[in-house]
């Protein structure tokens, strides 16, 4: 039996086999808002950062393809991964309580990727936490920095390769530190 003898009017089966429109409000749509607002509150933390001293070294980097950090600043000699999180307020409380346990693991691991990458630079390395508290667009948002709000866990060791005429190992970089 064909298709015709269930549907005899051919844009009646089309029309039973295709997806309706969705309402403009459906969880695609406040995907995008929150996307737009977590790079509203990146935006607005790169220039806090900017404004305080820091430089960026980089936005939304992904050393990895399955991670990705927010932003990665430096000031001195600490390098700081930071973990941007935007909230339109605190009634659920504070932004930094999102950064659960598999948040900080990835970001660890984004981390030490992106420390591999450029061969362990010779600085300090910090995980930040940088709460943006406002909406998309406002003109005076709260920009709370938590620096060092976590650390790297114990497994993770990050010694740059030794050329073969020096000691190796980390005694060797403790009692023989490079020039």
């Amino acid at each position: 039996m064909s298709a015709t003898a269930f549907f005899p009017v051919p844009h009646l089966e089309a029309a039973m086999f295709h997806r309706a429109k969705e309402p403009k409000d459906t969880a695609a749509a406040v995907r995008t808002r929150n996307a737009e607002t977590g790079i509203w509150g990146e935006n607005v933390a790169a220039v806090w950062l900017s404004n305080n001293g820091y430089t960026i070294v980089g936005r939304r980097v992904r050393p990895d393809k399955h991670d990705e950090i927010d932003i990665v600043a430096q000031k001195g000699n600490v390098l700081a991964f930071v973990e941007v999180k935007t909230r339109a307020g605190e009634a659920f409380g504070r932004p930094a309580t999102a950064v659960n346990a598999a948040k900080k693991r990835a970001l660890c691991r984004a981390a030490a990727a992106f420390l591999r990458r450029a061969s362990y630079p010779d600085l300090y390395y910090r995980l930040d936490i940088i709460e943006v508290i406002g909406r998309t667009g406002d003109p005076n948002p709260v920009v709370r920095h938590l620096e060092d709000a976590f650390r790297f866990p114990l497994h993770y060791r990050f010694m740059r390769p030794q050329p073969p005429d020096k000691p190796k190992g980390l005694w060797a970089r403790i009692f023989h530190p490079h020039p």
